[in-house]
C-alpha cells in the first residue's frame, strides 16, 4: 500500500510474523476465621491468599514498527515481554441467599507488579507499573470498588478509581465513580442501569 507522511511517500508492502509464548504459576494458601458481625453481614470469614508469576513473550521477524507510518498500536507492535508478579486476595464469607447459604467474595484484593520490555517505537512499553484492584460487598444491595488503577514507577502517569454501587431489586443499578489521570483529567461518572425487557434496557449515564 502507498502511504504520505509529512510530505513524504511510501510504497510498496510490508510483511511481519508474530510467535507468542506465555507462562503463568500460583499457588494457593487460605485460613477461615469464626468472625460473625450482623453490621457487615459477616458469617465466618474465610481468607484466600493467591500468589502468582506470569511471563509473556512476543518475538517478530521482518520489518520493524519503525518503517510503519505510526496510526494505532498495531503500528506498535514489536518483539517484547511482559513479567508479572501479583498477589490476590479473597476474604469469603456466608450469605443466606435462594433459601440457602451461599458462598460469596466480601472482599477481593489483587495487587501486582509488572516489568515491561519492548522495541516498539513507542517508549512507554518499557515502563513498569504497579496495578490494583479492589471490590468490597458491603451488603447485598451495596459494594464499594477501585478498578484499573495503575502507578508508574517512571514516566507513567498515574491511574485510579474509586467508586459505589447500588443495586435494588428487580435489576435496577447505580453506580457512582471518580476516575483520575494524573495530570491529564479528574471525572465523576453517575450510571443507572434498569431492564425493560429480555431484550431491551434503559441506561443513563452522566459525566463532570
Amino acid at each position: 500500500k502507498r502511504q504520505a507522511y509529512n510530505g513524504a511517500s511510501f510504497a510498496g508492502s510490508k510483511s511481519r510474523t508474530g510467535v507468542g509464548a506465555g507462562l503463568s504459576a500460583s499457588t494457593t494458601f487460605s485460613r477461615t476465621f469464626p468472625t460473625q458481625s450482623k453490621l457487615l453481614g459477616l458469617n465466618r470469614l474465610r481468607h484466600v491468599v493467591i500468589p502468582y508469576v506470569q511471563f509473556e513473550t512476543l518475538s517478530v521477524s521482518g520489518a520493524a514498527s519503525s518503517e510503519f507510518v505510526q496510526m494505532d498500536q498495531v503500528d506498535q507492535i514489536d518483539s517484547g515481554s511482559v513479567t508479572t508478579i501479583g498477589l490476590k486476595q479473597r476474604f469469603q464469607t456466608k450469605r443466606w441467599r435462594d433459601e440457602q447459604w451461599r458462598s460469596i467474595d466480601w472482599m477481593e484484593l489483587d495487587l501486582a507488579y509488572v516489568k515491561r520490555s519492548s522495541d516498539s517505537v513507542n517508549m512507554l512499553l518499557d515502563e513498569d507499573y504497579i496495578s490494583a484492584d479492589m471490590e468490597m460487598r458491603l451488603t447485598d444491595h451495596v459494594s464499594l470498588h477501585s478498578r484499573d488503577n495503575r502507578f508508574g514507577l517512571e514516566n507513567l502517569r498515574d491511574v485510579w478509581n474509586f467508586g459505589m454501587s447500588l443495586d435494588w431489586a428487580p435489576g435496577l443499578k447505580a453506580d457512582l465513580d471518580y476516575d483520575r489521570i494524573e495530570g491529564v483529567s479528574s471525572t465523576f461518572t453517575t450510571g443507572l442501569y434498569y431492564p425493560l425487557s429480555d431484550r431491551y434496557a434503559l441506561l443513563l449515564d452522566e459525566r463532570y
